[in-house]
């Protein structure tokens, strides 16, 4: 029910102005649904992203980037969880962006 991540930024990852691009940032909040939600399905159940949305806040300042998800619900067939994308800017947590991911538990063939 719940996950972190975190992702090592480069040139790579950064758009035409300079910042991390909000690809990245989605990329990390559906990796981090997509352990959270999956780690304790033993029975042959996955669950898969319905629909995923974020708001994008801010721009990152450092290069270390974290990605926390974690359930509000967890239904029968349906799950909803939330997320945040930030780094930490002089030791204190800086939010870069807050997003949230609905899934559909469906059985392995």
């Amino acid at each position: 029910g719940y996950a972190k991540v975190s992702l090592e930024g480069g040139s790579k990852h950064l758009n035409a102005l300079g910042n991390v691009q909000g690809a990245v940032y989605f990329a990390m909040v559906d990796f981090a649904f997509a352990v959270a939600s999956n780690a304790f399905e033993e029975d042959g159940t996955a669950v898969v992203t319905l629909t995923g949305q974020i708001n994008y806040l801010s721009s990152a300042r450092t290069s270390l980037l974290y990605a926390e998800s974690s359930v509000q619900k967890d239904g029968r067939s349906a799950v909803f969880y939330s997320a945040e994308v930030y780094e930490f800017v002089d030791g204190k947590k800086r939010l870069l962006a807050s997003a949230q991911n609905t899934g559909f538990k469906i059985t392995k063939p």
